[in-house]
């Protein structure tokens, strides 16, 4: 006995239509009751309505004995919608009947009084054939409409069934008729769902198959070959181990160093702790801010954090937490001791799930031992962020390159309302400064300035310019760095001049240059060698 064949979309299909139809009924009588309920709940208004504004004029009438008023009154009931007609009778036995030969549902009947007087009892007749003709109307429409909606719907599913789910069944199938290895969904684009879950199940099933095949086939082999896996894998944790120890006895190098630094030497002694740091973690950069040095950059008023910081990053480091970004190769930790926040170190490179699970504890303890080392060494000094990089980028641009640069920048800070400050350093004594010294300068000067312009005007002049930053800061953050390059580039003198505004429109370079210029001649003359203006173009 031969049993034909009934595709799955068909039977969806017809099931869907099944299921649709009933509740498309459902639908349609819940709407049909309500809709019913709402005409009889409008023509017991009306009824009320005849009570309240008909009954006393025709008690006036009936009492006046006007008979033609009375018949033009029940004429005026009789248009009422629904009403068909209307009967009045007399105490004495008169009656008066207006119809409009209709078929009569219902009877009211309402006594014609007034005071202290019964005239007369009004039989008013009601029809239900409007509001079952308007019904059955609308059950119509509403068949048809839901009928045809759910017509399309449900073969609407079985298209899109049998695009997404039944052509993928009947291709898999083929492919198992067919013994292709392995099974391949041919879809565009790379979905997670359960055909792809189905596919990767029987990939692995014929996978494991297979590698039972081949484990039985080759169990001599296998077995002669534990001894080689197990002295891989002894190997493997006990590099693991060494790893972790060096890791804790760098860490514990570091503390050591660390605390017989000298507090003013501590800057440079955090600075050769991240550097071995950064090597030893194969990081691509690693900086300490420190609190003080945030508040400087940043007005009274507004939040207290770095400016490579997220929203992300400020929330998870204000609740004392650690921010994480493996897609950008962001780890950032807060440096926080007994309840006080002391700043966050902040590490970028390749910070895989392998790293974290291998170095954030070591990492973690590190921060709480600088966080601690800061609390014992509180002082009002202002320190510049300290870090360290892999392969620092080169940021040197002569002045033609320049040119545009910073005029650029002006016009972005003239668009966006914001601060520009340009500093022009000068490094005058014999000899001058050589390429190296001046690079060391420059490194110098990008810990406190990381997003600056550097231009190398010269053999002894230095310009930068930053956005962001409002006077205030600017005038801090330069004091902080010309008091380290006065170190850096000793014997040379140093002086320092620039100015600080909010751009009204883009500023050409030698009109910036010419205000820098402008201010370090004053600085040449003042004792701090230091002049940094606030102006307006």
């Amino acid at each position: 006995m031969s049993f034909k064949r009934i595709p799955l979309g068909t039977r969806f299909l017809w099931t869907v239509m099944i299921y649709s139809s009933v509740l498309t009924l459902l639908f349609v009588a819940v709407n049909l009751y309500a809709r019913y309920q709402q005409e009889m709940d409008q023509l017991d208004k009306r009824v009320r309505q005849i009570q309240i504004t008909m009954l006393p004029a025709l008690a006036q009438s009936v009492w006046d004995l006007d008979q033609s008023q009375i018949e033009l009154q029940l004429t005026g009931l009789t248009q009422l919608p629904d009403v068909v007609s209307a009967r009045l009778i007399t105490t004495e036995g008169a009656v008066t009947d207006v119809s409009r030969g209709r078929s009569i549902d219902r009877h009211v009947v309402f006594s014609v009084n007034r005071p202290s007087h019964e005239l007369a009892e009004l039989d008013v007749g009601i029809s239900y054939q409007r509001i079952f003709d308007e019904l059955k109307v609308h059950a119509a429409v509403l068949v048809l409409t839901q009928g045809i909606k759910t017509f399309l719907v449900s073969l609407l599913i079985v298209v899109l069934v049998g695009r997404m789910i039944t052509r993928h069944l009947e291709d898999l199938s083929s492919q198992l008729k067919e013994h292709q290895e392995p099974l391949v969904l041919h879809r565009k684009g790379h979905y997670q769902d359960e055909l792809s879950t189905l596919v990767d199940a029987l990939n692995q099933l014929h996978e494991e198959k297979q590698q039972q095949l081949t484990e039985l086939n080759a169990s001599k082999e296998a077995l002669g070959n534990q001894h080689q896996l197990l002295e891989e894998e002894v190997a493997r944790q006990t590099q693991a181990l060494r790893q972790e120890s060096e890791l804790a006895i760098l860490m514990g190098e570091l503390a050591g160093e660390l605390l017989e630094q000298k507090y003013e030497e501590l800057d440079k002694g955090l600075q050769q702790a991240l550097e071995k740091l950064g090597k030893r973690l194969a990081l691509s950069s690693i900086t300490l801010f420190e609190q003080i040095l945030v508040r400087a950059h940043w007005p009274a008023d507004a939040e207290v954090w770095p400016l490579w910081s997220s929203s992300e990053a400020q929330k998870a480091l204000r609740d004392g937490g650690h921010f994480y970004d493996e897609a950008q190769g962001l780890l950032a930790l807060p440096l926080k001791d007994q309840g006080l926040y002391r700043g966050a170190l902040v590490l970028r490179g390749k910070l895989d799930q392998a790293w974290m699970a291998s170095h954030f504890t070591h990492v973690h303890r590190f921060t709480s031992f600088v966080a601690a080392l800061l609390a014992r060494q509180q002082s009002s000094q202002l320190f510049t962020p300290i870090g360290w990089q892999s392969s620092p980028p080169n940021l040197w641009q002569d002045e033609k390159q320049a040119r545009p640069a910073l005029a650029a920048l002006a016009a972005q800070q003239a668009q966006a309302g914001g601060f520009l400050s340009v500093v022009l350093w000068e490094f005058s004594g014999p000899g001058g400064l050589g390429p190296d010294r001046f690079a060391e300068l420059r490194s110098a000067i990008s810990h406190g300035m990381p997003d600056a312009l550097f231009v190398q005007l010269s053999k002894r002049l230095l310009m930068v310019a930053v956005a962001g930053p409002g006077p205030q800061a600017i005038d801090t953050l330069v004091r902080a760095l010309t008091s380290e390059l006065r170190e850096l580039a000793s014997p040379l003198s140093t002086h320092a001049g620039g100015f600080c505004l909010v751009p009204q429109g883009p500023l050409p370079f030698e009109q910036l240059l010419e205000m820098a210029d402008r201010a370090l001649f004053q600085a040449r003359s003042q004792a701090e060698g230091l002049v940094i203006e606030t102006s307006s173009d």
